[in-house]
């Protein structure tokens, strides 16, 4: 079995799933403020699931930002070695790359670059363009994880 040839895609920014993210642990922390002002305080004020509200989206933002990264500008397969490009530093070899989800035009792929270090990829189709097909057979013959 031969192996696929080398590619290189960009990377998508992932804006709308930070957005997801940060709006899910808003809504998380809101409803814990929201239960804990509930048995903790009579009356329950309304401060409780405001201040829940801003520190679970906080919180999501920050954890967005983290598993997220902004920096990571292209992911490509020399025939060897799945690596991702930063913007301001040289390529970099990924230790694990893994196929989460294939929805046809969106992928997540979660990435590791060694021990602790890993984070989740977005590819779009709209992004990749005309190399799109030979990047999914590249993930699908290379990369571990179920297509």
């Amino acid at each position: 079995m031969r192996a696929a040839p080398a590619i290189s895609a960009p990377l998508d920014d992932c804006r709308p799933e930070r957005v997801v993210i940060a709006l899910l642990y808003g809504a998380t922390g809101a409803a814990m403020a929201g239960w804990a002002a509930a048995h903790a305080l009579p009356a329950g004020g309304p401060l409780w699931p405001l201040s829940g509200l801003v520190c679970g989206a906080l919180a999501g933002w920050l954890l967005a930002r983290r598993l997220l990264p902004g920096d990571v500008t292209q992911l490509g397969w020399d025939g060897s070695v799945w690596f991702v490009q930063r913007r301001a530093s040289a390529s970099t070899a990924l230790a694990d790359l893994r196929q989460v989800f294939d929805l046809g035009p969106w992928v997540l792929l979660r990435a590791h670059q060694g021990p602790g270090r890993q984070h989740w990829l977005v590819l779009r189709e709209q992004r990749v363009g005309p190399g799109w097909h030979l990047l999914r057979v590249a993930l699908a013959a290379h990369a571990r994880g179920r297509p």
